[in-house]
Order: structure tokens, then sequence, then C-alpha cells
């Protein structure tokens, strides 16, 4: 409808606006370093239909504070209704984030995603984005899909933790980006060539396949991973080494 476009309109300006202010910020100390994909965190391995958890994305960003982060949040405007606000916790938890000015809440006819990918990328370099959304389906839709790739390999951060039933999580990690990019590489005086490897064995019938998804997590993360659960920053990482006969 006009009206919910329009508050999408309204939403995108206010971003935009305030995006501009911290970009600028000069004080460490209130400078965006990460931008959260509220969602994945609040699903992530909560095994039951309607299993948000708006501890689980708290106790994460306690996690980042920590470690000295300064996050922004996004979170859809369906997620604050009855059926996800569960608790009082709940309700105090969202009146902290709101405290803070840093908790975005994108409105009902938006894509999330498109939110804090868009603010990620305007923040820029430094900035990292929290979660484990491969965002196959956005790349796909990029203009330039291998440029996308490399900015998402150097700027997602991946995550987890271990939740034994209703006990609060707990063991959170963050995986950032390795400081070298996963991908063939070829020296500086073109003296040698170097591939990213694994130990996991391949079939040579996957090979072409694996080239063909470019945008696939075995792809990105320059090996072909063992475990279904092992996200792409922690995949051990071999370098096979090749120099030319002179």
């Amino acid at each position: 409808t006009d009206g919910r476009k329009a508050k999408v309109d309204a939403s995108w300006a206010g971003l935009k606006s305030k995006l501009a202010q911290w970009a600028t910020e000069t004080d460490p100390a209130r400078r965006i370093t990460c931008v959260i994909d509220g969602a994945n965190i609040a699903y992530y391995k909560q095994n039951y239909k309607g299993g948000w958890s708006f501890p689980n994305i708290h106790a994460v960003i306690k996690h980042l504070e920590s470690k000295g982060h300064v996050w922004l949040l996004f979170v859809h405007e369906s997620h604050f209704g009855k059926r996800d606000v569960k608790s009082l916790e709940d309700l105090q938890i969202i009146e902290r984030w709101k405290e803070t000015g840093r908790l975005w809440i994108v409105p009902h006819g938006a894509n999330d995603d498109w939110f804090w990918l868009y603010a990620a990328v305007y923040l820029g370099k430094g900035v990292q984005v929290i979660s484990n959304d491969f965002m196959r389906d956005h790349h796909y839709e990029m203009l330039s899909q291998r440029y996308f790739q490399r900015w998402r390999d150097r700027r997602q951060s991946f995550f987890n933790f271990f939740r034994v039933g209703n006990e609060p999580i707990n063991n959170i990690e963050i995986f950032p980006p390795a400081p070298y990019s996963k991908r063939a590489q070829r020296a500086e005086d073109r003296s040698s060539y170097h591939f990213p490897v694994s130990d996991a064995p391949v079939d040579s019938t996957d090979l072409s396949k694996i080239t063909r998804e470019a945008g696939d997590s075995k792809a990105r993360a320059g090996v072909v991973r063992k475990k279904e659960d092992e996200l792409p920053n922690q995949a051990p990482l071999k370098w096979l080494c090749v120099s030319r006969v002179k």
C-alpha cells in the first residue's frame, strides 16, 4: 500500500541520515565496528516452530561489547509482536537496545537484509557484518558478483555458541575474516602461484561443479568442507605453492 511504501521510504531516509553521522564519528568509544543481522542470530540453533530468541541476540551483543565493539543491530518489525516477544526479559532487552539508539527496526514491506548490507557497505573499511548468512540470494542479484564476493570475504564475521535445553547460551565465538584472501593468488614477481586446499577428499567429478558455483560456501571458503556445520572462517586451510621452473 501507499502507506507502507511511505514508511519504508522514511526508514531508508532516516537510516541514510544516521549513517552519515556515524560514518564521521571520531570518538572510538562511539564509532560503529560491527553490523548485526539480528534474525540470523535469533534463529540460530532454535530448532522448533517460533524459535526466535531475543536473549540469544543480546548475549552475542554483550560478547561483542566485551571485546570493545560498538554494534548496530537490524531487526525486522514483524518480530516485535506477541509471537516473538514472549517475556518481560524480552521487553527489557528491547528497551535497552532502544536506549542506545543503535537498534534499527526495519518496517513491513522491506527486506531487513538489504538494510544491514547497505549499512555495512556505507560505513566502510573496518566494519564487520556479524551473520552466518552466506548471502547467496543477494550475490546472484548483483551486477558485479565477483566484487560482492570479495567484499563479503573481507567483511563477514561468523559466529557460534552452545546451548543446553533452556539454559542461556554460552561459549560464544566470533570468527573474523582471515587477514588474507582464501583465493588462488600469484606472487608479485609472477614466479609462483598459491592455491588454497583442504585435506578433505574431493571427487574429480565435483570439481567442475565447485568451479561453476562460485557463490557456493565451498568455493567461498576456498576449501571442500568435511563437516556441514563447519563455518568458512573455521575451515582448516593449507596452501599448495607452485613455482615456475627456470
